[in-house]
């Protein structure tokens, strides 16, 4: 594939059973990146999906939030175009830079400060974005701009409470969802879903680890409503216990 809608294709840089994400460009808009449905994936559901992704994504108009340029139809499967800012994802950086941010400390708070405004300036347009994770947050080293992406589970704050049977229709990354997004606690789905997940980002940014560690839907079901994290700072002494405590909170 060289070409999508008009857009160059320059490479493929995700893919999964249900999507795949190109970079491309164009003459008018330069480098954009393009996300997809694969064929096996297209169904009413999905396209009611994606094209509510599409209308929540382009309600921003961040420098911290990617931007929905428009939505377009290739091949009978519809393409959302978003801007692109050079960046990889932050997990894929963490992965290669094993403690960067404990190295270089300043640079961590800043990004950490760069994340939570962009998901207050999500919240102050009274939206939730349900899957905060460092594979859901783009970034740029050279520049040290972020941007969150991925809108695909996001919904307006309407305080909806899970009650789910079967365990595997869990919405969102199992390591980062909040303890209401299990199902298995009488609380509303709100902004602090979101704040809960920004906790354990800040956790791998600074340790290069998760809080838990689990096999399997139903163990991460448990640590997120039954066990505690270790302290940040009780695991590395370099990290402040204002920022652990912050986290903690």
């Amino acid at each position: 594939m060289n070409e999508i809608a008009g857009y160059k294709i320059i490479e493929e840089i995700f893919s999964s059973h249900e999507t795949v994400v190109f970079r491309g460009q164009s003459s008018d808009s330069g480098k954009v990146i393009l996300k997809t449905i694969t064929e096996k994936f297209l169904n009413n559901e999905s396209l009611a999906s994606f094209n509510s992704e599409y209308s929540i994504n382009s309600i921003f108009d961040s420098p911290l939030i990617v931007k929905a340029i428009e939505l377009v139809n290739h091949n009978n499967l519809p393409v959302i175009v978003l801007s692109d800012i050079g960046a990889q994802s932050l997990k894929k950086f963490l992965d290669d830079k094993p403690g960067y941010f404990l190295k270089n400390f300043e640079e961590g708070i800043q990004l950490a400060i760069s994340i939570i405004k962009g998901i207050a300036e999500i919240h102050d347009r009274n939206v939730i974005h349900k899957d905060i994770n460092p594979s859901n947050i783009v970034y740029n080293s050279d520049t040290k701009e972020i941007n969150i992406i991925d809108f695909g589970l996001s919904s307006e704050l309407t305080f909806e409470n899970f009650d789910l049977s079967n365990i595997n229709q869990l919405e969102g990354s199992l390591a980062y969802i909040s303890p209401e997004q299990t199902g298995r606690i009488n609380r509303n789905i709100d902004y602090r879903t979101d704040y809960y997940s920004y906790g354990i980002t800040l956790y791998e940014i600074f340790l290069g680890q998760l809080p838990f560690n689990a096999s399997g839907a139903r163990e991460w079901v448990h640590c997120q409503i039954a066990r505690e994290a270790i302290p940040m700072h009780m695991i590395n002494k370099i990290v402040p216990k204002t920022l652990s405590l912050i986290v903690e909170n």
